[in-house]
């Protein structure tokens, strides 16, 4: 009868090589602990806003008076204020949805003096920026005054609210 046994028999352990491997894991722990309590905390918080209604379409024939409602909310904990711009866009190139935004040199139309005919009002005072606290709504106008010698056209813009840093 062949009988197999087996025998384990445990590492060996260098004295001195114990001591460095112990050392370096407490120094390991230090280093760690010190990292988690005395490191710098971030918080990014961010903007977030609601604006209703998100497109407005409007067809008028000169001379006119247009007014259309616009609702903003600041849906975050914390105050901002919003710089006001409207900016003129066009279809991107690609053609996909996507539009492009012109710069003041790039817009071309048929009353360059359109941008002087459009304001944003809260109740009756013209506007370039608005503050909003935590949570807050706002309900603003669009105010667009058409002489009767404005060329008829088509006219695409956004209402941009930019944030001041």
């Amino acid at each position: 009868m062949i009988k197999n046994s087996l025998k384990i028999i445990p590492p060996q352990r260098d004295p001195a090589s114990g001591g460095k491997n112990l050392k370096l894991k407490i120094c390991l722990l230090v280093v760690l602990v010190v990292l988690v309590v005395f490191s710098a905390k971030a918080f990014a918080k961010g903007i977030s806003l609601g604006i209703f209604p998100p497109i407005i379409q409007i067809t008028a024939t000169p001379p006119t008076n247009i007014t259309a409602p616009l609702t903003i909310s600041n849906l975050s904990d914390q105050s901002v204020t919003l710089d006001i711009m409207l900016k003129p866009f066009t279809a991107s190139e690609t053609e996909n949805g996507e539009i492009a935004f012109l710069s003041e040199n790039q817009f071309m139309s048929a009353d360059p003096l359109i941008f002087q005919r459009i304001q944003i009002k809260d109740d009756v005072n013209v506007i370039s920026n608005i503050t909003l606290a935590p949570y807050q709504q706002k309900k603003l106008n669009l105010h667009i005054g058409l002489p009767e010698e404005e060329p008829l056209s088509d006219y695409y813009f956004s209402v941009v609210f930019s944030a001041q840093i």
